[in-house]
């Protein structure tokens, strides 16, 4: 049984029926997963995808960056974090982010 209130509880309700396709209720309730937990890697993924899915590239760049630096080794994170970059037109950067995970 999840405690109300906390991170994860926040990332659950992100996911759950309530939230499907309601956007500004994912967003809530994945900020406050992540001002409850910010070193969650899995947090700023979804936050990251939910920017992407609603277009906001550079946010998502951002937010799945962040996603990396407390766990580079997501390989979720680090697929969504190229096309992210190349939606914002930084292909070569893609290329060398999935590159540098085949050397992790």
């Amino acid at each position: 049984r999840l405690v109300q209130g906390t991170a994860f509880d926040s990332f659950v309700r992100s996911r759950g029926p309530d939230a499907a396709g309601n956007f500004t209720r994912v967003w809530q309730h994945l900020q406050q997963a992540i001002r409850l937990d910010g070193t969650n890697s899995d947090y700023w993924m979804e936050l990251g995808v939910v920017c992407a899915e609603i277009g906001r590239w550079a946010d998502a760049v951002e937010c799945l960056h962040r996603a990396l630096h407390f766990n580079p080794l997501n390989a979720d994170a680090r697929y969504n974090f190229a096309k992210a970059l190349v939606k914002t037109g930084k292909r070569l950067e893609a290329v060398q982010t999935l590159l540098a995970f085949l050397w992790l």
